[in-house]
């Protein structure tokens, strides 16, 4: 199975794409307002529960947080 693309119908949901080899994910935004580095409360942790639930995790396992999130995404393909 082969993890390439990770989007949603929400437009407040930027499309994620994967490269061939080895990806990583991080964090790195600027507040607009202080104009200082940002690096928590980005959705990194969010995104890798729903990559584990994309690759058929059990849905018990799963916060009731993380899962309204992710139900709350829309369209999504893997």
């Amino acid at each position: 199975m082969k993890l390439s693309k990770i989007y949603s119908n929400k437009s407040s949901f930027k499309a994620i794409i994967f490269n061939e080899g080895f990806n990583v994910v991080y964090g790195d935004v600027k507040d607009s307002k202080t104009n200082k580095v940002q690096e928590h409360n980005l959705g990194k942790t969010t995104l890798i529960h729903l990559i584990d639930f994309l690759l058929l995790k059990k849905i018990d396992c799963l916060t009731r947080e993380t899962l309204q999130v992710m139900m709350n995404m829309g369209g999504r393909s893997v």
